[in-house]
């Protein structure tokens, strides 16, 4: 588990680039569950689902985030 810093952000340790990496998909995913009327109300309904990964080129996996 990581600590919150400033600015909200996550701080975890390890490799500085996967850790933004993967606050950006967090971030992006709370700020599509927001976004405006139709989606916000799709999500609060249940109808739709908005969820995140990191694709991984090399291996052709996709690591789920949120």
């Amino acid at each position: 588990m990581g600590v919150v810093g400033a600015f909200g952000l996550t701080q975890q340790g390890g490799d500085t680039l996967a850790n933004a990496i993967r606050q950006n998909v967090i971030d992006n995913v709370a700020k599509l569950r927001g976004a405006g009327p139709i989606l916000s109300a799709a999500v609060e309904q249940g109808k739709l689902k908005v969820v995140g990964g990191i694709y991984r080129l090399r291996t052709g996996e996709v690591d789920m985030v949120a």
